[in-house]
């Protein structure tokens, strides 16, 4: 066994080390598994020798690999199989750590011996190892930091690293030792850090006397004196919410906000101190402002939202230290489920009011440029019963089209954008937390039926607070807390209990090397730096900074700050504006990856606070060589920098693995079945009130309700379904109590509703996090090979799991001052072990939201100093062991001209020295001074009427200043673009400068306009500054700090002007110093001086933005330039730079003449002569035509010249004669001639020449024409069979044309019919119009039956408009006046109205023949319309030809006229326009019979489109269970016994993947019921009407237009799919590595089924029989036949297992006696079963033989099914591909829609394609008779169906 377990180790060890990615997962797959899990059971469980052992397990060659096997980076860092990983942790801690005690305790005995052998490096590798599996054993389960056992063990380890730490070449080995096992205490004592109990003070404060005012603190949580505050109120930061809860938003007692100094109260210590400190006040300065913010509506909301106001509506609410905007009368309108975002809400809310007096384009324009309900902004839904829901904008259209259709019946469908309506607004929203129960009820509260009808409700924004910036580093504090995996705690969290030992200067702490550089020979090479000089550093030997300051371009301090950085784990380097700290970052940068390979430090991380900081950084990389960078987010302005992006550089470098592909198939199908499911859940939450979702909720959870009030179905002897139900105890409640009864269903519907929603988004959260695990697996492997990381704060707490699954030892962060230390500290990875902080806490502080918490607060900011960054804390405010820490200082800028510099320097930054080239900074032309304060009074501009929240200042005086600087120093001509950079503290101000700008042509493309923030690390050769503040408050505002102050006054490299009122500013501290130098340097004045380039000595003083144009027009001074331009006339231009000067254009006149005429130039001196334009006429061209007239210069080269007179040329290729201009080559030009060419088709191409015919060339001046017309693109045209509609698609050939998709066109004087042409219409049920005064009869059948009263012939008595009698008959519409004979036109009466006498209307007499007048207006006498539409045929005649009643409608009476007896009924058309005549009372009886016929027709081409798509989804569904069989069983063997994805689970969900599609089958086979059909729906129409009335119609159907064929169908299709499935059922369960307990479940109920199919089959043998349908009773046979084998067998089965069972239990050897089987199974298998079910078989042979062309290919199911019956073993073998081919095909031409129609001698319909005639024979599809025919002649028995015929005789047939 031991030389077993050995392999096993060193094969993982190998696999883990070398392996590929797919074959490591695999690996951990497997031990994983239950397998996997017994194999390390066998090895952590065994007692190790701790020597050789032959039988046993010893501990150097199998404890210390598995050792290794569990510490590997792959095991411990796999996103993909994170499960299986804490699986296998888990499984080694062991049911309360009893099996992780057991084994760590063997493995520190072992280590403590093998400690004193002296084998070092061996102990080394063990016992990190060891502590490595113990470290992430105890981490993986929470309960591990209560277990007391463990702790022993530690102490034992902790010895084994204190034997010999003293060694020097043991320093690494027992870093890396201690670091493990300080983490692995902090892990233990976390049981001792939970919370003490309530009123217990922390031992420290309650012995320390000067802390007396202790007992003041209201510690968190249950430490609270009082009892906690609030449902989120702990004293563990782990447990609270990001956002405020409701009763956090409600209460009134203040928070705990814990304060920075150590002397004031906490509830922790260390680090966690720290973390907790971070978290809190972070939390409160965000959502605290959140809550407060909330709380301020809630308290207002009386006044909020008060409608009518003598001001208007008020958007804002009071101010609560956050701008918040309020959106009125929020109303969820719709309520979702998408895959990607969880729950989402449709919201409307009211327009805001300044918005609701634009107009469309100005709001349109509004909403484009607003920032407001952006997506991802945080929005608070708010009602006046004090809800609220945070949510999150997750889509924002602002302008979109009208959707086509709206499914909610309840939303308003006036709104679908932000502009569209000027009243109301919509967007989509998630939630932005998990969903909690109150969530759901504030939904439920929201909608109609549910909620309360006057609750009012409002959405509000937060502007400038993004949700996305604080609560991913939140969550991550959260996680620090509960883990002790953050690095560098001694320097994060002083405290005395850690050594610090004295540095070598005076007063700072010794900071130790990075981990790293401790290995024993570790050097690193500087000559990346050095330009290939071998230089080499390492911290045991000591290093000359002069020796590497000769060698780079780096100064002294530069250098020195390098070598600091890389002898210590934390650094900091900080430096002045200008001093070179990125570019010391970036040869950082070189030096580490340039010893990437012998330090193993991973990928470097490069962190910045904002997006713009990180691209600088990561640009001075790339300008450096640097490659292989990745960029962690997308938000970048550089092309360059975004392809670096991980999404890019992923997709271009990184495959998934075979497990990732199926992990990310899986879950997305899991997901999107999810999502299905919980959107009919939204669909009932939507709609309460609707019947149906009431219905659906009653069926589903109250069935004796339902029953009671929806009754149960029966069926009549006639197969007619009724509904019967028993509604007296319903009648006997009283109306409250019914109202009662209903409000507890919809009570009880809101708690299913809920229940099923936070189910579904628990299972959509968990689907979701681990699909995202999949992706970032292959993300997590582009990061470990790249070289450099860069990310921001935010992102790297966004993607905080994938960056913490990296080995990445060195964290680099830009500016580091600037960023939040809560931001730093979730950016320490736990592998770190060198960080290198670079900024300068002198110039930008962190943001915060709360005043109160920032330093700068005056009034107590101080004591929380919120802003206050780690860079900042550790360099200024810390003390390690009373020493400071040393951090390295840059003096020596290179940026600013001294003079610029001196701002900073005698303010801020003493020690600063100018590098000798900032000397050489040259001055700025044009202006008399390079550093200038303009000083002015003008007031700063009011408040924008457009924006709904005030944050922001404008000056237009200094916006009109600084754009006339500006253009004024681009008129000088020499700086380039981005040379000048404008700055400005405001962002309106900026927008104003960048509109102002962009008017005057260029100036803005030349320029770089910012913020002041947005500018920290840039610089320009000049800067221009607008301060903006001025008001008579002297109020400074945003430039009141020196941080601020000191980054915006050094940034310029040559000049920099200022432009601001300097009395306001004089009240700050710094900026009255600035003043005074610049008072004393005589650069600070009310006027701007100016200087002229040419003219040095005028003085020009500019005050307003109008003296620029005045004194200055061309950026010089008002004197003439004078200087000679190079043509030698003087310019006479105003005074400029030299660069204009240059570029002026001499406007005198040209006195140079052409070389080849004697033509004077024309044009000014300064404009290029070019060539001779002077006109000639009448000059003779090559080609002998004459040139009308030609320019000078063209005389020189005729040949060139391009006749263009047309000319008749025939085209070589074509042939075709065209038009040209004379110069154009035939032998290149293209066609545009019409091709015309007839296609196989017989239509024309109608494409052009050029498109069909080409020239190749064969080379040797050979060349062959090609020529192809494509696919023919002329509308099909074919007329359909059913309708008067044309194929519309392009022409395809002998292809059958697709139904026709026109909307039809029938409609009756109540309706018309909605449905598309090819779909049957609906018959209509209302009562039928038709009646007779004269008789006093009215027609009592429905209106699509066929009337039954007789026609009148007398005249209608009514009165026309014109008061004259009607001339129509008794019965009918009377028509308008002009049809009147007293009083019509002339056109009217001399219309020819008999077609039998050709009278006119004018001679007629209508009270003899009246007429009638349908709506096409072409009217005629009674009698012809009487024998146009054949009225004899529906009505019997007397010898007198009067009509003494109705025929039968079934073709029993037919008409003596023998001709007429093949003929069906059909709907005439006019005599003149061919409309047809359905809309005229009298013959209702044939147009409607005509109908049901048509209707009939349609029916049979709708149903059988859906069943030929039915029968292809069936066959696909067959072949795929067929062919992923073994996958799934071999997938079933790695599947856990329980969970959501066990081998139930995955059992059930194989056995109802078809339940979808035969509910569907099941649904087509009720649709096509003879019931469902068009005469079956017009017969119970007639039995309901006789019922009601009492009456006796004449109505009888034609039985012959029944279609029983697609039931028939339908039903086989539905055996086929259960056949298919319980035979898969059937094989499952069969197979042997099935536990017994899911075999027998999984086959349970499989009996039932097989015996419920095979009496199903029984029944449809029958009905095919009676239908004469010898194929289809063929295929029920065959499947009666295998589903009673199957029966049969697995009876057999069951039966000889109940026997063995039963001996076993004798015996004492078996289970319990299972419950017997039914006696109906037992009884059903007998011999005379079996014998029928041969007997079955032998009809079915007999058919084949009978029927070869058309039963005859059944011939092998039939011997397939007789093998099975008779017990060989055979496996089913589904339909082949090829056989599925040609029955498609068959059933695809059975019905054609542009075909004529004929019937088999069985009455079974079809269609001939093409002309419609027979041109082969064929047997019947459905009986196998003999069908079609040949040379155009019928076969016998076929005839003309007429019925389904009569629109081609009356439309006609359309041709190609």
């Amino acid at each position: 066994m031991s030389d077993q377990v050995e392999r096993f180790l060193l094969g993982a060890l190998q696999i883990l080390e070398i392996g590929t990615t797919g074959t490591i997962q695999q690996l951990i797959r497997d031990l994983g598994s239950e397998r996997g899990l017994r194999r390390i059971a066998q090895i952590v469980e065994t007692t190790f020798a701790s020597g050789y052992s032959v039988r046993g397990l010893s501990f150097r060659k199998h404890a210390i690999p598995f050792l290794k096997v569990m510490a590997h980076e792959s095991m411990r860092n796999s996103l993909t199989l994170e499960r299986e990983v804490g699986t296998i942790f888990n499984f080694l801690y062991g049911h309360n750590g009893q099996r992780g005690t057991r084994f760590f305790r063997q493995v520190a005995d072992n280590l403590l011996e093998l400690s004193g052998t002296g084998d070092t490096e061996d102990f080394e590798l063990a016992f990190s190892a060891a502590t490595s599996v113990l470290f992430s054993t105890l981490n993986t389960n929470q309960g591990a930091s209560v277990q007391e056992a463990f702790k022993p063990i530690v102490d034992t380890l902790s010895r084994c690293a204190t034997k010999d730490g003293s060694d020097g070449v043991f320093n690494y080995a027992f870093r890396v030792s201690q670091g493990e096992l300080d983490r692995i205490k902090t892990l233990l004592n976390m049981g001792d850090a939970i919370p003490r109990a309530r009123g217990i003070v922390p031992l420290r404060f309650a012995k320390d006397p000067k802390l007396q005012y202790q007992m003041e603190v209201d510690f968190p949580g249950g430490l609270s004196r009082e009892g906690p505050r609030h449902d989120n109120d702990h004293s563990d930061i782990s447990k609270i919410r990001i956002l405020p809860s409701i009763e956090e938003i409600l209460s009134h007692r203040n928070e705990f906000l814990p304060q920075r100094s150590l002397d004031s109260p906490h509830h922790l210590e260390g680090i966690s101190r720290v973390l907790d400190f971070q978290f809190r006040l972070l939390r409160e300065d965000t959502s605290g402002q959140l809550r407060e913010a909330v709380r301020v509506v809630h308290e207002d909301w009386q006044e909020l939202m008060e409608i009518e106001k003598k001001k208007g509506n008020k958007d804002k609410g009071r101010k609560s230290g956050i701008h918040t905007l309020i959106y009125k009368n929020a109303r969820i309108e719709e309520v979702e489920f998408s895959t990607k975002e969880g729950l989402v809400l449709t919201m409307t809310f009211d327009q805001p009011s300044r918005l609701k007096k634009l107009s469309g384009a100005a709001r349109l324009e509004w909403w484009s440029k607003s920032k407001y309900v952006a997506i991802g902004s945080l929005l608070c839904l708010i009602d006046s019963s004090k809800r609220s829901t945070f949510l999150v904008v997750c889509q924002r259209e602002v302008k979109k089209a009208k959707p086509r259709e709206i499914l909610s019946t309840e939303r308003d469908k006036t709104v679908w954008d932000l502009a569209s309506n000027p009243e109301r607004c919509m967007i989509r929203l998630r939630f932005a937390e998990s969903v909690s129960q109150d969530d759901i009820a504030n939904i439920l509260n929201s909608v109609t039926g549910f909620g309360n009808a006057d609750t009012t409700r409002a959405l509000v924004e937060f502007p400038g607070l993004l949700f996305a910036s604080f609560d991913p580093v939140l969550k991550t504090l959260q996680q620090l807390s509960k883990s002790a995996t953050l690095p560098f705690q001694k320097w994060l969290a002083p405290s005395p209990i850690y050594p610090y030992s004295p540095g070598t200067e005076t007063g700072f702490t010794l900071v130790p090397p990075p981990l790293y550089m401790t290995k024993p020979g570790t050097e690193l090479d500087l000559s990346s730096i050095t330009g290939g000089y071998p230089l080499r550093y390492s911290v045991n030997r000591p290093f000359r900074t002069e020796e590497l300051e000769a060698r780079t371009t780096l100064d002294k301090g530069q250098c020195q700050a390098m070598i600091a950085s890389l002898r210590q784990e934390l650094s900091l380097i900080q430096g002045p504006p200008g001093t070179g700290k990125s570019y010391l970052g970036v040869q950082i940068v070189k030096v580490l990856l340039a010893n990437r390979s012998r330090t193993g430090i991973g990928p470097i991380i490069c962190v910045c606070y904002t997006n713009h900081a990180l691209d600088q950084f990561l640009k001075h990389l790339l300008d450096e060589g640097v490659t292989n960078i990745v960029r962690i987010g997308s938000r970048t302005k550089h092309e360059e920098i975004e392809s670096l992006s991980l999404q890019k550089v992923c997709q271009q470098s990184q495959e998934p693995t075979v497990i990732e592909r199926r992990e990310i198939g899986k879950n997305f199908h899991r997901l999107q079945a999810i999502g299905a499911e919980m959107n009919h859940v939204c669909l009932q939450l939507l709609s309460p009130n609707h019947p149906g979702t009431l219905k659906r909720y009653l069926e589903d959870h109250q069935p004796a309700a339902y029953a009671i009030l929806f009754g149960f179905e029966e069926e009549d002897e006639d197969g007619f379904t009724t509904v019967r139900r028993d509604i007296r105890d319903i009648r006997r409640m009283s109306y409250e109590e019914k109202l009662k009864l209903r409000q507890f269903w919809l009570d009880d519907m809101r708690t299913v509703v809920t229940s099923e929603l936070l189910q579904g988004v628990s299972e959509h959260v968990e689907c979701r996090a681990h699909l995202n695990k999949q992706y970032q697996e292959r993300e997590r492997r582009c990061l470990s090979a790249s070289n450099v990381i860069g990310v921001t704060t935010t992102g790297f707490a966004s993607r905080s799991e994938l960056i913490r699954s990296l080995t990445a030892k060195v964290l680099i962060c830009e500016e580091a001052a600037e960023v939040l230390e809560a931001h730093i500290l979730s950016a320490l990875l736990p592998t770190l072990e060198h960080t290198i902080l670079i900024g300068d806490h002198q110039q930008l502080r962190p943001q915060i939201m709360n005043h109160d918490f920032s330093i700068e607060n005056p009034r107590g900011g101080a004591k929380y100093g919120l802003n206050t960054s780690l860079f900042e804390r550790t360099a200024e405010h810390e003390r390690y062991g009373g020493r400071k820490f040393p951090i390295s200082e840059l003096e020596t800028q290179r940026r600013m001209h001294p003079y610029i510099s001196a701002l900073i320097r005698n303010t801020l930054y003493p020690k600063l020295s100018d590098h000798s080239t900032t000397f050489k900074n040259p001055p700025v032309p044009g202006l008399a001074k390079r550093l200038f304060w303009m000083d002015h009074r003008h007031l700063e501009a009011g408040a924008d009427k457009t924006e709904l929240i005030q944050t922001s200042h404008a000056n237009d005086f200094e916006v009109d200043m600084v754009v006339g600087l500006v253009r004024h120093l681009s008129r000088q001509g020499v700086y380039k673009s981005g040379d000048i950079a404008i700055l400005t503290p405001y962002l309106r101000q900026m927008f104003n400068l960048r509109k102002k700008l962009g008017l005057k042509g260029h100036l803005l493309s030349e320029v770089r306009v910012a913020t002041v923030d947005n500018f920290q690390g840039e610089e320009a050769k000049v800067v221009v500054i607008s301060l903006v503040r001025s008001n008579d408050a002297n109020k400074c505002g945003f430039l009141g700090t020196s941080n601020r102050i000191n980054v915006l006054l050094s940034r310029a490299q040559h000049g920099m002007y200022i432009f601001g009122n300097a009395a306001t500013c004089n009240g700050v501290k710094m900026w009255s110093s600035v003043i005074g130098i610049l008072e004393q340097g005589g650069n600070i004045n009310e006027t701007l001086p100016l200087r002229c380039p040419r003219h040095p000595d005028t003085q020009i003083n500019i005050k307003t933005p109008e003296e620029f144009h005045v004194f200055s027009p061309e950026g010089g001074c008002m004197q003439r330039c004078e200087w000679r331009l190079d043509c030698g006339h003087p310019c006479v231009k105003k005074c400029h730079s030299n660069t204009l000067h240059r570029n002026t254009v001499c406007m005198d006149e040209c006195e140079r003449t052409y070389k080849h005429c004697d033509h004077p130039c024309p044009k000014p001196c300064g404009v290029a002569c070019g060539n001779c334009v002077v006109s000639v006429s009448g000059v003779v061209l090559p080609c002998r035509h004459e040139s009308s007239t030609l320019m000078c210069f063209e005389l020189q080269n005729l040949a060139g010249v391009k006749c263009k007179r047309e000319v008749k040329r025939t085209l070589p290729f074509c042939g075709h004669v065209v038009s040209l201009k004379c110069h154009i080559d035939i032998d290149g030009y293209k066609c545009n001639e019409p091709c015309g060419a007839i296609l196989p088709c017989g239509h024309q191409c109608m494409m052009k020449c050029r498109q069909c015919t080409r020239r190749t060339n064969l080379g040797d001046g050979l060349h062959t024409i090609i020529t192809n017309h494509g696919m023919c693109k002329v509308p099909c045209g074919r007329k359909f069979a059913n309708c008067k509609h044309s194929c519309s698609v392009p022409c395809h050939g002998g292809d059958t044309c697709k139904p026709c998709s026109e909307l039809c066109e029938v409609r009756c004087a109540h309706s018309r019919c909605g449905k598309k042409c090819s779909e049957a219409c609906a018959p209509c049920a209302e009562e039928c119009r038709w009646s007779c005064k004269h008789r006093g009869v009215r027609c009592q059948m429905p209106c699509a039956a066929p009337c039954d009263i007789n026609p009148c012939f007398e005249r209608c008595d009514l009165q026309l408009a014109c008061s004259h009698q009607c001339p129509s008959v008794c019965g009918e519409e009377c028509p308008s006046e002009k049809y009147c004979q007293e009083c019509g036109s002339d056109e009217i009466l001399d219309r020819q109205v008999d077609l039998i006498m050709f009278e006119t209307y004018r001679n007629i007499n209508l009270d003899e023949d009246p007429v009638i007048i349908p709506q096409c207006g072409h009217f005629y006498t009674l009698d012809t319309y009487d024998n146009l539409m054949d009225l004899k045929r529906v009505y019997r005649f007397d010898r007198f030809d009067k009509i003494i009643g109705p025929r039968p409608l079934d073709g029993s009476d037919e008409p003596p006229d023998g001709d007429s007896e093949k003929e069906r009924l059909k709907i005439k058309n006019c005599p003149d326009c061919r409309a047809p005549l359905r809309d005229i009372h009298r013959y209702n009886r044939i147009v409607k019979s005509a109908s049901l016929d048509e209707a009939t027709r349609r029916f049979c081409i709708s149903s059988h489109v859906e069943l030929t798509e039915l029968f292809t989804e069936v066959s696909d569904a067959e072949d795929l269970g067929e062919a992923n069989r073994r996958d799934f069983l071999q997938a079933l063997k790695t599947r856990p016994a329980s969970g959501p994805a066990s081998m139930a689970q995955f059992l059930a969900d194989r056995a109802s993947r078809n339940t979808g599609l035969a509910k569907r089958l099941r649904a087509y086979v009720s649709r096509v019921k003879e019931e469902e059909q068009p005469y079956g729906k017009v017969r119970q129409l007639v039995l309901n009407a006789e019922r009601r009335k009492g009456t006796q119609s004449n109505f009888v159907i034609d039985r012959s237009m029944v279609q029983l064929g697609f039931r028939l169908k339908g039903q086989l299709l539905f055996f086929q799919l259960r056949w298919a499935d319980l035979w898969d059922r059937h094989e499952v369960s069969a197979d042997p590595a099935l536990p017994e307990h899911l075999r027998n479940a999984h086959r349970r109920g499989l009996l039932e089924q097989l015996e419920k199919m095979r009496m199903e089959c029984g029944t449809l043998v029958t009905d095919c029989q009676n239908s004469k349908m010898e194929k289809q009773e063929c295929e029920a046979r065959i499947y009666q036949a295998q589903f009673f084998a199957l029966y049969r067998r697995r009876l057999t089965g069951e039966s000889q297992a109940r026997s063995l069972e039963a001996r076993m239990a004798n015996l004492g050897l078996g289970q319990a006696e299972r419950p017997p089987l039914r006696e109906l199974v037992l009884q059903d298998v007998g011999p005379k079963s079996l014998e029928e079910t041969r007997q079955s078989l032998d009809h079915c042979e007999d058919l084949c033989r009978k029927l070869p062309g058309t039963v005859g290919p059944l011939r092998d199911r039939v011997d397939q099914a007789r093998r099975l019956l008779n017990g060989v073993t055979v496996f089913y073998t589904p339909v082949s591909t090829e056989e599925k081919r040609l029955v498609h095909l068959a059933m695809s031409a059975e019905f054609s829609s542009t075909g004529r129609w004929y019937t088999c001698p069985n009455g079974h319909p079809f269609t001939i394609g093409d002309c419609g005639m027979a041109r082969q024979a064929r047997p019947c599809p459905d009986c196998g008779a003999t069908i079609g025919g040949t040379g155009y002649q019928l076969a016998g028995g076929v005839r003309i169906a007429e019925d389904y015929a009569q629109f081609d005789d009356q439309y006609g047939r359309g041709g190609r």
